[in-house]
């Protein structure tokens, strides 16, 4: 019978192969650092996003708060109507019964300088001024009917969305001002006309599970971080043609490229369109004795920032336009300088044949020279 060396023998000598080693600690400090709550940092990132539990005087130029006021106000293309951005509300807060509403009855006043202080619901304790510095015994309001204060009020749990295959979110509510101009065409300065102020629903954003995951339908989810393309123009070159990139800081990429038969386009989000069309838009059309080639990026700029797109101009883009005057109940149409050449002439039933289209004109068939 062989043995094996590596197995204990009945005198004990061998080694044992079942036990792990021991580990021998020569360090001089015994306690290790601990582990930093990373999903808490995930939490606190996306509670600093959305400042839900913010009024909108305590809120931070960051996160939503950032995002609608570098977007708003918004006008029209004639500049008679604006759109501003007032403030946003994100869920319902509302105490049991739904007597107390809003986020003013978790606010109370500082007896030092009357500055608002957030109070905590669940611990009701003192709690110092950032304004002043003085602390102040404050207690939340409570309902007279439930006697419980205002909280976030959710339509559905998140176990219940987890089971009822639903996302597990709150209303987000924006607080848009319209403001209506008259405009004298005389003087050309312009008087409010009205104003409204309204609650728009933006639709359903999100919340955050004690886990950093998100619900939606009913699926856990979580949010993967991906690298961001700087923004700028960007070219790459191939044996015969180029390719070129337009990423901006907000919008949709545009990007230039041939099809098949060497035309060029432009593709914009998900819509393609030739690369002339495109260069009309930016009003590069209106300057049609400018050499493309030899302009430089400086007088290009200045057309464009100053291009205009008057209503006639981008109908004869796109349609035949002739001008027609009614005088005495008749109708006559201004015939151009060089007129267009018909390939039949007048019909009885006052129809021009084109080359590609029909125009129905008012035409009087010439006389016989016979």
């Amino acid at each position: 019978m062989i043995n094996n060396p590596l197995q204990s023998s009945p005198n004990g000598l061998g080694r044992r192969t079942s036990q792990s080693p021991t580990r021998v600690d020569f360090s001089k400090i015994y306690t290790s650092a601990q582990i930093p709550n990373l999903i808490e940092v995930q939490r606190e990132s996306y509670n600093r996003f959305l400042q839900m539990d913010l009024i909108p005087e305590e809120r931070d130029y960051i996160g939503l708060q950032s995002v609608f006021a570098s977007i708003f106000p918004v006008s029209d293309f004639r500049e008679t109507a604006t759109l501003e951005y007032v403030e946003y509300q994100i869920g319902n807060w509302q105490c049991k019964c739904g007597n107390l509403e809003g986020l003013e009855h978790l606010r109370a006043n500082c007896k030092n300088c009357s500055a608002k202080i957030k109070v905590d619901p669940f611990n009701p304790a003192e709690v110092l001024c950032k304004n002043c510095g003085t602390f102040n015994a404050v207690r939340p309001n409570l309902c007279n009917n439930c006697g419980e204060p205002v909280g976030l009020k959710h339509k559905h749990d998140q176990q219940e969305c987890q089971e009822r295959g639903m996302s597990y979110s709150v209303p987000l509510k924006v607080k848009i001002r319209l403001t209506v101009y008259d405009k004298d065409p005389e003087t050309n300065v312009s008087t409010i006309r009205d104003i409204k102020e309204e609650d728009v629903f933006f639709g359903e954003i999100p919340l955050m599970t004690d886990n950093g995951t998100f619900v939606i339908n009913g699926t856990e989810r979580v949010i993967v971080s991906q690298l961001h393309r700087s923004p700028g123009v960007f070219f790459k070159g191939d044996r015969d043609d180029y390719l070129a990139k337009i990423i901006p800081y907000r919008g949709s990429w545009v990007e230039f490229e041939y099809d098949q038969k060497g035309i060029l386009h432009a593709r914009l989000g998900k819509r393609k369109i030739i690369a002339t069309i495109f260069l009309r838009a930016l009003g590069l059309w209106l300057n049609p004795q400018i050499d493309m080639k030899t302009v430089s990026d400086q007088i290009l700029e200045e057309v464009v920032k100053n291009a205009e797109y008057p209503d006639s101009s981008i109908l004869e883009l796109f349609y035949v336009t002739d001008e027609a005057v009614v005088e005495k109940g008749k109708l006559f149409v201004k015939v151009p300088e060089r007129a267009k050449r018909t390939s039949s002439v007048c019909v009885p039933k006052r129809t021009l044949r084109t080359r590609k289209k029909k125009s129905h004109v008012l035409a009087k068939r010439s006389p016989s020279p016979h």
